[in-house]
């Protein structure tokens, strides 16, 4: 979760119902919550929020020692399927304990009766953002991107596929230390191997071709994420911009091979090679695992 810039942030144009926008201004004198205690944290601001809770800034005052920490609120009232997605959302993030994760520090029930969990405050801005803003080069976009790729397969080797792979859920800290945050929409990978089934949430600019055509996700839907950042890191263009919606999943389902465009030209050749098999409309070409 981010404490930064909430003034330059911006939500995604196609959002999911598990991403946050980030907030210009926030009326505290409309929000119940500011200003109550949750657990050991006092809550202070509103940092974002989303189809899948508010998150805020707490901080701890309980006496034994000072943390600063994001806490993501369900709101009361919300139907089964949303308490199911967080309460899903909260034993992932237990057992995802890793450099690049944004870590969960407690979890339970606000005597309010809303459910919350206690993250990391990760002080950084969006993957895209950062490198704008420190002019990086090919080798630290691709040294920031395998960082990424060893929190998915960490991810991926507890049976957990994200699903939402996408610059607001990349974020950069000062240092240069990515945090893979957000796993509202995440689901565990079937025994069989199959994916995940079902419909769900999902950001259509970055969504996988299977994830747009309602079949289940797989590891490779994960894969088509990160190569869909990739172009957007090395080309400064997110692929198939400018396409809508409808013309995109008509030349899916056309089963079009993948064309990079003039963007990508200037790459060099194996970089091309591999945005194309990341960004296979097949999803059966594209890698086999992130790593």
């Amino acid at each position: 979760m981010t404490k930064r810039d909430n003034e330059n942030s911006r939500p995604d144009n196609l959002r999911t119902g598990g991403g946050l926008d980030f907030l210009a201004a926030v009326d505290s004198g409309s929000d119940p919550l500011l200003g109550q205690q949750i657990a050991n944290y006092q809550l202070y601001s509103l940092l974002a929020e989303g189809g899948m809770g508010r998150v805020y800034l707490g901080e701890r005052r309980d006496g034994q020692f000072e943390r600063k920490a994001a806490i993501k609120i369900l709101p009361s009232g919300v139907g089964g399927e949303y308490v199911r997605r967080f309460e899903r959302e909260r034993v992932i993030l237990a057992g995802l304990n890793h450099p690049n994760i944004a870590q969960l520090y407690d979890a339970g029930m606000a005597d309010t009766g809303n459910l919350y969990f206690v993250m990391e405050l990760v002080d950084g801005v969006p993957i895209d953002e950062y490198c704008r803003r420190r002019e990086c080069s090919l080798e630290q976009k691709l040294s920031l991107l395998i960082d990424l790729c060893d929190a998915l397969g960490f991810a991926h080797g507890r049976l957990v596929l994200h699903r939402d792979i996408k610059p607001s859920n990349v974020l950069v800290t000062d240092a240069g230390q990515v945090k893979l945050l957000d796993f509202g929409i995440a689901k565990m990978i079937e025994s069989d191997g199959a994916g995940t089934r079902g419909a769900s949430p999902m950001t259509p600019q970055y969504a996988s071709p299977e994830q747009l055509l309602g079949e289940p996700a797989t590891i490779a839907s994960d894969i088509y994420q990160v190569g869909a950042l990739m172009h957007l890191l090395l080309t400064g263009k997110a692929p198939f911009e400018g396409l809508d919606l409808p013309t995109r999943i008509r030349q899916i389902s056309e089963k079009r091979p993948v064309n990079l465009g003039d963007s990508a030209r200037g790459l060099p050749g194996d970089l091309q090679m591999v945005l194309k098999h990341c960004l296979s409309t097949d999803a059966q070409e594209r890698y086999r695992d992130i790593n």
